[in-house]
């Protein structure tokens, strides 16, 4: 609707990454790996647990959001503000001029919600990742395109899972830890679940009416997209 979905998972995968990525961050504070993730019964479990942790270490981490605005970094600032962080919000404005941004490498956490559909040049680099100077140990790349010709955080190929949740991006203390996980509103099953089901409601309600509203666009792209088939 309008050229975006009617239903998403966007705000939750946000949520979650912003979540991963601090379990990592405390991880890497107590010279461990986070270990593999399960889901959450509730949200309220999960903030419960991620302020335990964040209690357990002597500093708090400065995050940068980029791509702030939509879903998945919404959903990104909201973990952030519940927990009392310190963060840097950037979207379309901030990130016009091209990258790569030195400013990321000033955070402790690098969380990218960006959804890209033309080639840009990227926001970070291996080989600002090698800078001996930087405060970055933690990336959570929401948007997970590893494979895509778009992606705007190339320095990576492969994505990460629930069982093994961050890929070592370089060496001993000045390493980076990666989250790339392509499911993580698995995360917090019900709370996404829940969400999508309320967003998706009243386009199935309106299911017996296909000749107007978003049935109607989805049936000309439809129409559209199979023309090379016929």
């Amino acid at each position: 609707d309008n050229n975006r979905r009617v239903a998403a998972f966007g705000y939750w995968a946000g949520y979650a990454g912003c979540a991963v990525a601090l379990k990592a961050w405390v991880a890497k504070q107590q010279q461990g790996t986070l270990a593999p993730l399960t889901s959450y019964a509730s949200n309220d479990k999960l903030l419960g647990e991620l302020g335990a942790l964040l209690d357990s270490v002597a500093t708090k981490p400065r995050l940068i959001v980029i791509g702030a605005k939509g879903r998945s970094g919404q959903g990104a600032i909201k973990l952030a503000d519940q927990l009392s962080l310190e963060y840097t919000a950037w979207d379309v404005e901030e990130t016009a001029v091209g990258g790569p941004f030195p400013e990321i490498l000033e955070h402790d956490i690098f969380i990218n919600c960006v959804f890209v559909q033309q080639t840009i040049p990227p926001f970070i680099t291996t080989e600002m990742l090698a800078n001996a100077d930087k405060k970055l140990s933690v990336i959570c790349d929401v948007s997970c395109d590893p494979y895509g010709d778009y992606n705007p955080v190339p320095i990576y190929n492969e994505c990460t899972t629930f069982d093994k949740p961050v890929l070592q991006l370089g060496e001993g203390e000045a390493a980076v830890d990666l989250v790339a996980i392509d499911h993580l509103p698995s995360l917090l099953p019900r709370e996404s679940s829940e969400d999508y089901c309320e967003q998706l409601f009243d386009t199935l309600a309106a299911l017996d009416h296909i000749e107007s509203g978003a049935w109607q666009r989805a049936e000309q792209v439809f129409i559209e997209l199979t023309k090379p088939l016929r």
